[in-house]
């Protein structure tokens, strides 16, 4: 019978739950407000303006609209490369006509078409302002 007759296992005692409750509340509280903070775009605060365009296909029989396509806006603040840099990538694919819709913060982006494979082949430029409406066409054109 040896150690294991022994052995008394006593009940774990109860501590108050209010101070648990507290140190649940204060926790989910900062989790709350640091993902308030750090995780959100801010677009319900900030101006913004819409970015509506065509993604196309040129080639000598003409142009067509690449379908399902994706649109990438590519957004740099703070000054490229320096330590307090911010990079902001917002991602749209197109219809099957071609068609992409994007509200955004107002500022300046880089746009790129993705093809499948991932490859990166149409860069434009664009400002986009409170309010206003900004039309694009990416066209790729055929080798």
């Amino acid at each position: 019978m040896g150690a294991a007759a022994r052995c008394r296992i006593r009940p774990v005692q109860r501590r108050s739950g209010m101070w648990r409750n507290v140190a649940i509340g204060v926790v989910l509280s900062a989790v709350l407000l640091a993902g308030c903070s750090v995780g959100s775009s801010g677009t319900a605060d900030q101006p913004s303006g819409e970015l509506r365009g065509m993604v196309a296909l040129s080639s000598t029989k003409g142009t067509s609209p690449i379908p399902f396509a994706r649109v990438q806006a590519v957004k740099v603040t703070g000054g490229a490369g320096s330590a307090n840099s911010k990079l902001s990538i917002v991602g749209v694919e197109a219809d099957r006509y071609g068609r992409f819709a994007l509200r955004l913060p107002v500022g300046r982006y880089t746009l790129s078409l993705i093809l499948k494979g991932g490859t990166a082949q149409v860069h434009q430029t664009v400002r986009i302002s409170a309010g206003h409406e900004t039309r694009v066409r990416l066209v790729e054109f055929a080798s």
